[in-house]
């Protein structure tokens, strides 16, 4: 019991976000997110802050530790990628009337990329070295897949639902989001090539385009100023927490629907199916700044020669970087930055055989600002009580361009005073650290050769289960009782045979 106790807790404490087919489970407020359609069981909620976050790599940290700049060049992946997001809930709230649901919330979003050229780490770490460790002056380097950026937003959402007959739900969300700041800077081209003259120096071929911009839809900066003024007066802006406000109270808004049903095929088995984020793109490149630069530089250096001053090493490089100077064009235009609602798709189909017991596999596309994931999954809920519900789910990934692992998904929501319930979920147990000994939980964990995530989802709700709900948690509970009393009365009448 010991055990499981520290392993409950270990658990708990670690960062953690609700997979996909966790958040449809029941008394969950995140299901109109994922589907406007979803058999929530609510009534009435107000949901104080919730928070979501999920840092990923590409790469499991196992595979990397050791010899980092060997095993990254044998990556089989052309970058190493670092994604991140962060939301936060504000504020949010449903009611039901008679045969309809409504809800509103609203809250922020970050997300951030870091994306690394696997060949520019290989050369950032050891240079022109072959493998022998001997510098090798016939060098040639494709460092092109770069790219840095954070977006933050604000959203704010509002649906309705309406169950149309006992069999089927439909819902409808309208999603409004403005762009209060992101910031890109990105390579699309990016080569360098060294070749040996023969005469103890190198030509050197540099290839570049690339860009880096400043976007907001909340605040307007001076086009006209270069960064470094632009950031001055971006800093003098923000100090104040009023501006903030007006910003995203007046800022330019991308708008967005979801559509949602839920149809019971029996009283047992019911599909699911939903279509996130109905809207236009949009080029960010609209409201903000920033500078695009090309260079094409062909050096072929200079004999050296130790009796003649003029071709002292120092006026090597000092052609070398006049060279470079010479070779840049560029312009202070913003780099086109096209970006979509937040989307996703499902389907799902749900079982769920007596009222404690739901299981359900799922199919999810997701897109977010720079990541996309393709998944399947298998969830199993338990519900024993209004007050408690708790789900496991496993998730594989379909496709693995994203670098994603498979996962095992864990829920608990339990009612910690009256009308209030907490919720914590996580989506990477198969990843968190193990023990080097069972039997002694105080030794040293290690980490899992499955991690390459860290996530985290919390929040607490004060809510009242629907009508429906709670005339089935009721009939449940008058059919234990009739069932007990019926077992009673027979051990009577058999203790009086005796």
């Amino acid at each position: 019991m010991k055990k499981v106790l520290m392993i409950g807790l270990a658990i708990l404490s670690l960062p953690s976000i609700a997979q996909t087919g966790l958040n449809t489970m029941q008394g969950n407020v995140s299901a109109f997110a994922d589907n406007p359609g979803a058999n929530t069981g609510l009534g009435y909620y107000i949901t104080l802050p919730q928070v979501t976050s999920n840092i990923e790599m590409s790469q499991t940290l196992p595979s990397l530790w050791g010899d980092v700049a060997y095993n990254i060049s044998q990556m089989v992946a052309s970058s190493l990628d670092l994604h991140g997001q962060f939301d936060t809930e504000l504020m949010g709230m449903g009611a039901t009337i008679g045969k309809h649901k409504i809800w509103f919330s609203s809250g922020i979003q970050l997300d951030a990329l870091a994306q690394l050229d696997k060949d520019l780490l290989v050369f950032a770490n050891r240079g022109m070295l072959d493998d022998q460790g001997t510098i090798d002056p016939n060098y040639s380097g494709d460092f092109s897949e770069n790219e840095f950026g954070i977006y933050t937003g604000s959203y704010v959402s509002m649906g309705w639902q309406a169950e149309i007959n006992p069999k089927l739900r439909v819902g409808v969300a309208y999603r409004s989001q403005a762009t209060l700041l992101a910031v890109r800077a990105h390579t699309t081209d990016f080569r360098f090539q060294s070749t040996d003259l023969g005469n103890n120096m190198n030509a050197i071929e540099i290839d570049f385009d690339g860009g880096v911009g400043v976007y907001s839809s909340a605040f307007v900066f001076n086009t006209d100023s270069a960064f470094g003024p632009m950031m001055d007066e971006w800093a003098v802006w923000a100090q104040d927490e009023r501006n903030i406000i007006d910003a995203i109270q007046s800022a330019n808004h991308q708008s967005s629907w979801d559509l949602g049903l839920t149809y019971d095929l029996n009283p047992q088995f019911a599909v699911t199916a939903s279509y996130l984020g109905i809207g236009r793109n949009i080029d960010l490149s609209e409201v903000g700044v920033g500078v695009q630069a090309h260079m094409d530089l062909d050096y072929d250096g200079f004999n050296y020669d130790l009796g003649d001053s003029t071709t002292h090493p120092q006026f090597y490089f000092d052609n070398l970087l006049s060279y470079m100077q010479d070779s840049v064009a560029g312009s202070q235009d913003a780099p086109s930055w096209v970006i979509s609602p937040y989307r996703g798709s499902h389907f799902g189909v749900v079982w769920q055989p007596s009222l404690s017991h739901v299981f359900s596999v799922d199919l999810w596309e997701r897109v977010r600002t720079f990541q996309r994931t393709h998944t399947i999954g298998l969830n199993y809920q338990y519900q024993p009580t209004r007050g408690l519900q708790c789900a496991v789910g496993y998730r594989q990934p379909i496709t693995y361009s994203d670098g994603r692992m498979p996962s095992i998904s864990a829920r608990i929501q339990a009612r910690v005073a009256p009308l209030t319930y907490v919720h914590m979920s996580m989506a990477s147990i198969n990843m968190i650290a193990e023990p080097t000994d069972w039997n002694d939980l105080s030794e040293p964990w290690i980490v899992t050769n499955h991690m390459n995530r860290i996530n985290f989802r919390a929040g607490v709700t004060i809510m009242l289960w629907d009508q429906q709900t709670k005339q089935a948690y009721r009939s449940r509970k008058d059919s234990s009782d009739e069932t007990e009393q019926v077992s009673r009365r027979e051990a009577k009448r058999k203790s009086r045979k005796l």
